[in-house]
């Protein structure tokens, strides 16, 4: 009986950590998130090949982080908001990384606002929102 409680919880302990390692991003896909998750994409489009009303292109990945930081905590000479509360050196590094990731084929096509954002690292309010946003639409339309 011993054993295979032993071997119950080792189960159960190789299993928590192979889902503790799936939920890992990597910094361009925590800065997609960070992307999203600040509506970015708003102005920048899905991927950053900016809009009608002539937001920035950031598909060319020469993102300097310093700069990056300095648009988002004051905003942009071109009507760029600023977003102050975004001042997380790991989120700007992330976004940067994000943004060289536009120019490589091997990041994921996203083009719709309403695909599911990455929820590693969100908080919970945060959270049941975009779970709610995501079911309203997909709901059936009458």
């Amino acid at each position: 009986m011993a054993i295979k409680t032993r071997l119950v919880g080792l189960a159960v302990a190789a299993l928590s950590l192979a889902m503790t390692a799936s939920a890992q991003l990597t910094p361009a896909e925590e800065g997609r998130r960070v992307y999203l998750a600040n509506n970015c994409y708003g102005c920048h489009g899905g991927r950053g090949g900016g809009t009608s009303f002539g937001a920035p292109v950031l598909r060319t990945g020469e993102a300097e982080v310093g700069d990056l930081t300095e648009v988002i905590r004051e905003g942009g000479d071109r009507g760029m908001p600023a977003f102050p509360n975004l001042n997380n050196p790991t989120d700007i590094n992330n976004l940067a990384a994000y943004f060289q990731s536009m120019r490589t084929p091997a990041e994921p096509i996203f083009n719709n606002w309403w695909e599911a954002v990455p929820t590693a690292g969100i908080p919970r309010p945060l959270r049941l929102y975009l779970a709610a946003r995501e079911k309203l639409l997909r709901a059936p339309v009458e």
